[in-house]
């Protein structure tokens, strides 16, 4: 009967385990492609850093700061996604700022294995950072797509967003829950014939 406790333990021990991140974008190059492998996923090319110190004009990159002193941004108005290349993620929640436009439209896509499994649209603007709680689960990629407002009076232009605080949970590969219920199933089978 030991042996058996010892086996259940083993197999809850070895079970996929998720871990909260939050995804700030600090010590990354001013102004520069976010890089891949950054907090373990992969970037488009037009997602930016930006170390919003640097800059003194007013604008939604400086509103749109939640921690710290970094953000990511769309760059050249261009749609965005992050992901990972294999695995899957739970993004948990994330911020959003207009950087010149009121009443932008942003859509967000969750993709699981190339199908669109989750989506939503919100509208942001440059006064402050939006949040949006989403508990979207199991997705492999998130992909962004922005469209224009009205301007908000500062020096730049366009559909430009800005994105901090991204909270997401890393998690590994899930059993089936067939998989799941067959080997709780052998290892119960286990249990009794031992006991006999």
């Amino acid at each position: 009967m030991r042996k058996f406790w010892m086996t259940l333990a083993l197999s809850a021990a070895l079970a996929p385990i998720s871990r909260a991140t939050i995804l700030d974008f600090e010590g990354l190059g001013d102004d520069s492609t976010v890089p891949y492998g950054y907090g373990g996923f992969a970037w488009s090319e037009f997602f930016f850093s930006m170390d919003t110190s640097l800059y003194s004009g007013p604008s939604g990159y400086h509103n749109g700061l939640v921690s710290g002193q970094n953000v990511a941004f769309s760059a050249y108005e261009q749609d965005v996604f992050f992901g990972l290349d294999s695995g899957f993620f739970d993004l948990k929640s994330l911020y959003l700022t207009a950087a010149w436009d009121n009443g932008l439209k942003v859509a967000i896509t969750g993709h699981r294995l190339g199908s669109v499994v989750y989506s939503t649209e919100v509208i942001v603007d440059t006064t402050a950072p939006t949040q949006l709680v989403l508990n979207w689960a199991g997705v492999d990629k998130v992909s962004f797509h922005s469209e224009p407002g009205v301007p908000a009076g500062y020096s730049g232009y366009g559909k430009h967003f800005v994105i901090d605080d991204i909270e997401v949970n890393s998690v590994g590969a899930v059993p089936e829950p067939f998989s799941l219920a067959l080997g709780l199933g052998g290892l119960a089978l286990a249990a009794r014939r031992r006991r006999r």
